[in-house]
C-alpha cells in the first residue's frame, strides 16, 4: 500500500518498481490525496495495470494514517500481508503487517507511525 500526496517526481518510479516484484500473487494499492494535476494524470495511466489499484481521496482527513485506513478497505479480502511504503521516497520506509492476526481492519492504522495494538508489525 502506497499513500501519496502531490508526488509527480516519484510516482511512476515507485509503481514501476512495485509492479516488477517477482512474487505471486500481490496487488499494489495506491491511496492518493493529491490535488496536483500532474500526479493525478500519472496515476490515471496506472489504473488499467492488472496489479495496481488507485484509490483517490478528495480530502486529507487523518493524513497518512487516514489514507492507510482507507487503503485497507480496498485490499483484496484474501490478503494475508500488507506492505506499506511511502510514495515520496524510494529508499523505502516500509512496514509489513500480518493480516492473518485478528484485528479491526477499519482502524489498523490509528496514526501515521503505529499499527493497531492487536496486530503484528515488522519494520523492514
Amino acid at each position: 500500500m502506497i499513500p501519496t500526496y502531490n508526488e509527480p517526481n516519484v510516482v511512476d518510479h515507485i509503481l514501476r518498481a512495485c509492479t516488477r516484484l517477482d512474487y505471486e500473487p500481490y496487488e499494489v494499492v495506491v491511496v492518493d490525496d493529491s490535488d496536483d494535476q500532474v500526479t493525478l494524470r500519472l496515476l490515471e495511466r496506472w489504473k488499467e495495470h492488472p496489479r495496481v489499484k488507485i484509490v483517490h481521496r478528495d480530502h486529507r482527513t487523518g493524513w497518512k494514517g487516514g489514507a492507510l485506513n482507507e487503503g485497507l478497505k480496498h485490499l483484496d479480502p484474501r490478503s494475508e500481508f500488507v506492505l506499506v511504503t511511502r510514495g515520496c521516497s524510494f529508499h523505502l520506509s516500509t512496514y509489513a503487517f500480518d493480516l492473518s492476526t485478528p484485528t479491526s481492519s477499519s482502524h489498523a492504522f490509528e496514526g501515521a507511525r503505529r499499527a493497531h495494538p492487536h496486530g503484528r508489525h515488522l519494520r523492514l
